[in-house]
């Protein structure tokens, strides 16, 4: 593919929230796995095999015994009376968001180079309505 003959070729660079960097290695070696969908990849026997004999229920329903002992765990882990699973960061970060601001139009004050702002596509603004407030970010 063209991405990675231009990682091959080390002629691609890629942006971080500060500058930007480039591909110096060599890809020589590099063993290369497609992620791009569910679709792709192909579940090992052993997979196969925890799939078909995992104990599983309703999550929504508080029914799948395997989330509510994750849940239980990380309450516990942390001294919390109970806890959410949530499968990203990004998740985590709306949900207290949207948590602490309970309508539509209220609003937060954040860094302009804080994570939710630059890597999460302003996720409070388009899904609830909050308005998002930048401030400089300080050098500490």
């Amino acid at each position: 593919s063209l991405l990675f003959e231009q990682l091959k070729m080390g002629t691609m660079g890629f942006t971080t929230m500060y500058k930007t960097a480039e591909v110096t290695h060599s890809l020589e070696n590099m063993r290369v796995v497609d992620f791009r969908s569910d679709t792709i990849s192909v579940p090992t026997e052993g997979m196969r095999r925890a799939i078909y004999e995992a104990e599983v229920g309703d999550d929504v329903m508080g029914e799948d015994p395997s989330v509510n002992a994750l849940e239980e765990k990380s309450a516990k882990m942390f001294g919390k009376e109970a806890s959410i699973f949530v499968p990203s960061g990004t998740m985590g970060n709306l949900i207290a968001t949207m948590a602490h601001c309970d309508r539509r139009g209220c609003e937060i004050i954040l860094g302009d180079k804080s994570h939710m702002l630059l890597w999460e596509q302003s996720g409070p603004a388009q899904l609830g309505g909050i308005q998002m407030t930048t401030v400089a970010n300080l050098p500490d």
